[in-house]
């Protein structure tokens, strides 16, 4: 809501509006940066690791159960978004990727 009355505010100044497309990719990139942070960092215990986005975070054995409920904790605490236990799914929360666009789609900013 705050973004629609931004973009109204620049079109009536003539100035260019951001396109929601990129925003979505720029906040997606965000919230992906700060999940790998906390993963490699909280999770992994190696700052250092080289995490892509589509790596699989479970089957890959690099976040375990314990991880997975720390992780939803760091995201409640982190952007104050509910994950509720039936939205605990590999689809959801297999990989960076994948918890970036469950957080999008739930309107995480």
């Amino acid at each position: 809501m705050l973004n629609t009355a931004i973009d109204r505010s620049r079109r009536l100044a003539g100035l260019p509006v951001r396109s929601n497309r990129r925003l979505k990719r720029s906040m997606s990139q965000l919230i992906q940066k700060r999940l790998t942070t906390f993963i490699t960092d909280q999770l992994i215990q190696q700052a250092d690791f080289k995490l892509a986005a589509k790596e699989d975070l479970l089957g890959g054995g690099l976040v375990d159960s314990l991880g997975v409920m720390r992780l939803i904790s760091f995201i409640e605490q982190t952007w104050q978004a509910s994950v509720p236990p039936e939205e605990v799914t590999i689809e959801n929360f297999g990989t960076v990727e994948a918890i970036s666009s469950f957080l999008t789609g739930r309107g995480v900013e």
